[in-house]
């Protein structure tokens, strides 16, 4: 009844906000790296381009720290540990990325 009414519980909309903020994130950095492909495919500087490569490992590093302390708050106030959500290893999201095929 409640959710067909459009209700949820605050910890639910919580993890979906973490959720699409994460996809967000993650398709930013996949969007940097496909981009720096191109570009040196391009012949474009070098150094220019691994410079905005960095900028980009950078703010998704802070993006992720700002997300596990969001999903450390959320892990508390979760009713049981089956709800719970893992905290992001950026490293091995960053491998993910740049470890696929083009």
């Amino acid at each position: 009844m409640l959710r067909s009414s459009g209700y949820t519980l605050p910890w639910i909309e919580t993890r979906k906000e973490i959720e699409a903020d994460f996809e967000e994130v993650y398709n930013s950095l996949a969007r940097s790296w496909d981009w720096r492909g191109l570009a040196l495919e391009q012949n474009q500087p070098y150094t220019l381009v691994e410079d905005e490569w960095q900028r980009a490992l950078k703010f998704f590093k802070e993006k992720i720290k700002s997300l596990n302390k969001r999903i450390f708050v959320y892990n508390l106030k979760v009713p049981s540990d089956q709800f719970k959500r893992r905290i992001i290893n950026p490293d091995v999201e960053i491998a993910k990325i740049t470890s696929q095929p083009d």
